[in-house]
C-alpha cells in the first residue's frame, strides 16, 4: 500500500549511466552496503551503511537502440523511468514524451532483476505545471492521489521528483 510517506522519503543515489547525474547517499530501504569506521573522541564506534546504486532509463532510449533488455540489470539496487510530466489538470500526468509502452517492459525486467523500479515526473520542462499542482490543500491531496494511482498501476516501488 502506499503512503505520503513511501512517495516522499528521499535517499542518496549512485548513477553510471552516461548521461546521467550521479550522487551518492546512504538508504535504509537498499540492498548493498558498506562499512565505515568513525572515531568520536575517545569513543569508536563501527557501523553500517546502506548504499543505493541507480539511474534513469528514458523510454526514449528503447527507440535509439538501447533497449530495456541493454540495461546492465546487476549493476544497480534501483533504476528510473524518465519521466511522467504534470499538466494543468492536477489529475493527469502524462508518459507521452517517455513512451508509456515501455514503462510495464522495464518495470518487468527490473523486478526480474531484483532490482527497484521507479519513476520521475518533471524533468526538464515536465514540471512546468508542479507548483499549481501543489499550490493548495485540495490540489495536493488529487494530486498524491493521482501519483500513487500511476504507481499502483504500474507495479512502482517508488516515485521520483525532478
Amino acid at each position: 500500500m502506499w503512503s505520503f510517506s513511501t512517495l516522499f522519503s528521499s535517499s542518496l543515489l549512485i548513477s553510471s549511466l552516461p548521461a546521467v547525474f550521479a550522487t551518492a547517499v546512504p538508504s535504509s530501504s537498499a540492498t548493498a552496503s558498506a562499512s565505515i569506521s568513525s572515531t568520536n573522541n575517545a569513543n569508536s564506534s563501527n557501523s553500517t551503511v546502506e548504499m543505493v546504486a541507480s539511474a534513469w532509463f528514458a523510454g526514449w532510449h528503447a527507440t535509439e537502440g538501447f533497449a530495456v533488455s541493454n540495461v546492465s540489470w546487476e549493476k544497480y539496487t534501483h533504476m528510473t523511468y524518465s519521466f511522467a510530466t504534470t499538466g494543468p489538470d492536477v489529475h493527469n500526468l502524462s508518459l507521452a514524451a517517455s513512451d508509456e509502452e515501455i514503462l510495464p517492459t522495464f518495470v518487468s525486467a527490473a523486478h526480474q532483476n531484483g532490482v527497484k523500479a521507479l519513476l520521475s515526473i518533471g524533468g526538464w520542462t515536465g514540471s512546468l505545471y508542479y507548483s499549481a499542482n501543489v499550490a493548495s490543500a485540495e490540489n495536493r491531496t488529487a494530486f498524491v492521489k493521482t501519483v500513487t494511482d500511476l504507481a499502483t498501476q504500474y507495479n512502482l516501488d517508488g516515485i521520483d521528483f525532478e
